[in-house]
C-alpha cells in the first residue's frame, strides 16, 4: 500500500495545490482490492454465530409476531457480536477511519441503503467499549493505516450491512410479510408479496423525491414547514450532511501546518430551524418524547456551530473533507459560553425547560459524536 501522508499535486500556472487525504487514498485502495471476497467470507461467518446463539425456529416460515420477535432476537445478537469483535479500537478512531471509508463500501440496492449504513456504523462504534489511545498525530489528527487495519474497516462494514439488512426485515415483518429460514447469508429471506412491496417501494420514492438535495438520501421524514414557521436565523441548527464529492478551495490543517488548496468535500452544511425539529407537531415533546439531556446539548451545540467557524476558520476545511473538526476542550467550553445564555433562551421559549445544562462545560454533550464535528 502506499504512504498513508498527505500529498499535494500542483500548482501549475500559480493554481492552488490539490490537497490529497492519504489516508483516505490507502483505505479507498484496499477496498478496491480485497472488498467483495473478504466481507463475504465475514458476513458467512457472522451468520453461522448469530444462527448458533439465537438458533432456528421449529417451523420452516414465519410472519407477523414470530417474525418480528426472531428478528429482534437476531439484531441484539448481532450488536453484542459486532461490538465484541469491533472493540479493539476507540470510538474516535473509528470514526476517523469511518469518515474516510469510500462511498462504495456501503452501497447497496436502494439509494438510500448508503447513507443508512454509513450512519448505523457510525452509531455502532460510538457505543464501543475500549482502551484503546494510540493515535500517531494530534495536530492534525491521524491514527495509524495499513492492510491489517483496512482489513478490520471491510469486515466492520460488512457487519453492519447484515445488521442493516435485519433492519430491512424487521421493517417488512411490521408490515405483515412472510419469511422462510435460509442457511446462507441470512437467518431469513423474504417471500415476495407485492402488495406489501408496492406500498414500500412508493413510500421509499416519496422521502426521496421530498428529501433528494437535503438529507443525502438518508430516508428519514422530516415535517412540512408552515407557511409562517420562519427560519429561526440564529437559532438555526447546522446539520453536516453527506454530499457527492467536489473541488473545493479551502484552508487545511496539515503534517506541515495550515495550507491554502484544493480539496474533495465529501460533506456540506445544512441549516434546520429549531422550530421545524423541536415543534413537529406545532407543540414542544412531552413524556417519553421528550429529549434526553445529551439531546439538549447536542440541539445546543448544532446551534453553536457557526461561531466555531466564524472564530476557527480552518474548522471549515475539516468538516467539508471529513466531515469534522478538532478542538481542544479549553477552547470549545469558551466558545459554547458566548452562546449558552441566548440558546437556552429560545429553547425555553420554544418550551423546553428541563435537561438544559447550567453552564458551558456541562453543554458539552458527553458523546464521542461530539469528537468526531
Amino acid at each position: 500500500m502506499r504512504n498513508g501522508a498527505d500529498s499535494f499535486v500542483g500548482p501549475a500556472d500559480g493554481a492552488l495545490p490539490d490537497i490529497t487525504d492519504g489516508p483516505a487514498a490507502q483505505i479507498r485502495e484496499f477496498v478496491a482490492n480485497e472488498d467483495r471476497r473478504l466481507r463475504r467470507h465475514y458476513v458467512k461467518e457472522l451468520n453461522d454465530s448469530i444462527i448458533g446463539n439465537v438458533g432456528l425456529p421449529a417451523s420452516h416460515s414465519c410472519s407477523g409476531a414470530e417474525a418480528a420477535q426472531y428478528i429482534d432476537a437476531c439484531i441484539n445478537a448481532t450488536e453484542a457480536i459486532l461490538k465484541a469483535r469491533h472493540s479493539a479500537y476507540s470510538p474516535l478512531r473509528w470514526l476517523w477511519y469511518l469518515r474516510r471509508t469510500p462511498d462504495e463500501l456501503f452501497i447497496g440496492n436502494h439509494p438510500t441503503t448508503h447513507g443508512y449504513d454509513r450512519l448505523l456504523a457510525e452509531c455502532l462504534t460510538w457505543v464501543l467499549d475500549s482502551s484503546d489511545q494510540r493515535v500517531i498525530s494530534e495536530t492534525p489528527l491521524r491514527f495509524p493505516v495499513d492492510v491489517s487495519i483496512c482489513r478490520q474497516i471491510v469486515r466492520l462494514v460488512g457487519g453492519v450491512k447484515y445488521l442493516s439488512d435485519l433492519h430491512v426485515q424487521a421493517r417488512y415483518a411490521g408490515k405483515g410479510a412472510s419469511f422462510s429460514f435460509s442457511d446462507s447469508l441470512r437467518p431469513l429471506s423474504r417471500i415476495p408479496d407485492p402488495v406489501i412491496e408496492n406500498a414500500v417501494t412508493i413510500y421509499d420514492q416519496r422521502l426521496l423525491e421530498e428529501d433528494r438535495y437535503v438529507y443525502a438520501g438518508l430516508g428519514v421524514s422530516r415535517p412540512t414547514p408552515k407557511g409562517e414557521a420562519a427560519s429561526d436565523s440564529i437559532f438555526d441548527l447546522c446539520l453536516l450532511i453527506r454530499c457527492e464529492p467536489h473541488s473545493v478551495r479551502c484552508n487545511v490543517l496539515t503534517k506541515g501546518g495550515y495550507v491554502d488548496g484544493n480539496i474533495s468535500c465529501r460533506s456540506t452544511f445544512q441549516t434546520v430551524p429549531a422550530k421545524q425539529l423541536l415543534l413537529p407537531f406545532g407543540h414542544s415533546l412531552v413524556d417519553e418524547s421528550y429529549p434526553s439531556s445529551q439531546t439538549m446539548c447536542l440541539v445546543m451545540f448544532c446551534m453553536a456551530y457557526p461561531l466555531f467557524f466564524a472564530r476557527l476558520p480552518w474548522c471549515v476545511g475539516s468538516v467539508l473533507q471529513h466531515g469534522y473538526f478538532v478542538v481542544r476542550d479549553s477552547l470549545a467550553i469558551e466558545i459554547l459560553a458566548d452562546v449558552l445564555t441566548p440558546v437556552r433562551d429560545h429553547l425555553q421559549m420554544l418550551g423546553y425547560n428541563m435537561n438544559l445544562p447550567g453552564d458551558a462545560l456541562a453543554a458539552r454533550p458527553d458523546h464521542p459524536v461530539c469528537h468526531g464535528q
